[in-house]
């Protein structure tokens, strides 16, 4: 019966241990899982900036490719011609 006993013991000494362990893992999954999440949650914020930086950037280059054409055609805004005339008088500066 001794010999029973010690190994009813060990199993229960060993069922303890991996409930530990289990405890640990599991713990430690939820924290990765909350760590998922947030990363995720940041990916979807940068997107949303890229996509916002791209679309300025493109509303840039349009206007920007306007006044050449315009300029080209020899049709130019008054205030722009002014903007153009000081970057000019910098350059010879």
């Amino acid at each position: 019966m001794k010999f029973g006993t010690q190994i009813q013991k060990r199993r229960a000494h060993g069922c303890r241990q991996c409930s530990a362990i289990i405890k640990e893992l599991l713990k430690k999954l939820e924290q990765l899982s909350e760590e998922v999440l947030a990363i995720r949650g940041e990916n979807a914020r940068l997107a949303l900036q890229l996509q916002d930086s791209q679309k300025n950037h493109e509303e840039i280059i349009s206007t920007y490719r306007n006044h050449l054409l315009n300029a080209a055609r020899g049709c130019m805004e008054q205030d722009v011609y002014n903007i153009l005339q000081r970057i000019l008088s910098m350059q010879e500066e």
